[in-house]
């Protein structure tokens, strides 16, 4: 088997892997968001260098109740998605995996499928980013305002830092993920990927 093609069959077969176990541990996070209580993280030695650091502890709660409800408002919608998810990036690693091992399967229908399933991953992983920007943002915007109210001084600004800087992050991360899933989907179903199927 050529190293271009061994290559990409680890990188879909890990990516999928990576996207399929994300998806299950949001679908969980989802199915408890009534559930859970918010806590604010201890701060422990840091408490000594954070001004004030009971209103950063009842920011911390505020950011995680923010954020579990944005996640029970959108739960429904956002369960179908995560499972979906996790459906076609399982496929992705499981045809990843029998395309480098088993050579009895017909290659160029798995590759097809596998093209297909990255592109599939690649459309429900936009919308999953799409909610999770939600989700950060309003939990973001809660901190802040948490700060603002407890007159912590630069509160306002470290706020609008904070929802710019982690709605960038998740902006990047899902377009990162979303940009090598399209790739892998256009190569496996490429005419070169049939040529190296063939090939080997």
């Amino acid at each position: 088997m050529p190293r271009v093609l061994r290559l990409a069959l680890i990188l879909a077969g890990a990516l999928g892997a990576l996207v399929s176990f994300g998806a299950a541990r949001d679908v969980a996070i989802t199915l408890s968001a009534k559930t859970v209580v918010p806590k604010a993280i201890p701060l422990g030695s840091f408490s000594e260098w954070i001004p004030n650091p009971e209103a950063h502890q009842e920011a911390m709660k505020a950011q995680q109740a923010a954020m579990l409800a944005a996640i029970e408002s959108m739960a429904t919608p956002r369960l179908f998605i995560l499972m979906a998810l996790s459906t076609v990036t399982t496929f992705m690693v499981i045809a990843a995996i029998r395309l480098r091992w088993s050579p009895e399967v017909p290659r160029t229908a798995m590759a097809r499928l596998l093209g297909g399933a990255s592109i599939a991953a690649a459309i429900l992983r936009t919308i999953d980013g799409a909610q999770e920007l939600v989700i950060n943002r309003n939990g973001a915007e809660a901190s802040g305002q948490a700060l603002i109210a407890a007159q912590i001084a630069d509160a306002e600004v470290q706020a609008n830092m904070a929802v710019t800087v982690i709605s960038g992050i998740s902006i990047v991360w899902t377009a990162a993920i979303v940009g090598v899933l399209v790739i892998l989907g256009q190569y496996f179903r490429s005419p070169r990927m049939a040529e190296l199927i063939d090939r080997s």
